[in-house]
């Protein structure tokens, strides 16, 4: 029986320490060090939380993975991150589970990249009413 997958083009990102192809039958897989515990996945292992969603894009940091899924952005990583996950002020910085980017509900990303401490999405604004979820997005203010 046939399990339901991950489909995406194939494209490789590689950093430092991390490994996310796409691999045969449409899943998504790991390998590399995923902590600084010196703990390594040394052979490819599915991400189980992404079964099912169509993967549009990924971006990736030595600390942070973001995903573009159907309609959603998707993102994880470990402590201590600076943001780069999206989950807003006063929200959780981290997460070892792939999480939904509720702020960006309704915003349909084209693209992503992430660097060191950070993420910069490429969003769609041809309406009126693409360009108000946008307006609406908060702004970090020092």
């Amino acid at each position: 029986m046939r399990q339901p997958g991950i489909t995406m083009p194939l494209s490789i990102e590689k950093f430092p320490g991390l490994a996310q192809p796409p691999m045969r039958g449409g899943v998504l897989y790991f390998w590399g060090m995923n902590n600084h515990g010196g703990e390594a996945t040394m052979y490819p292992k599915p991400i189980q939380d992404l079964t099912g969603w169509h993967i549009r894009g990924i971006g990736c940091s030595n600390k942070s993975i973001v995903v573009l899924a159907d309609e959603s952005v998707i993102s994880w990583g470990p402590h201590p991150t600076y943001g780069e996950l999206g989950y807003g002020e006063g929200r959780q910085k981290s997460s070892t589970t792939p999480q939904e980017v509720r702020l960006l509900e309704g915003i349909h990303v084209h693209a992503v990249a992430c660097g060191l401490g950070h993420s910069v999405f490429i969003a769609r604004d041809e309406s009126e009413e693409e360009r108000a979820r946008i307006r609406r997005l908060p702004e970090f203010q020092p």
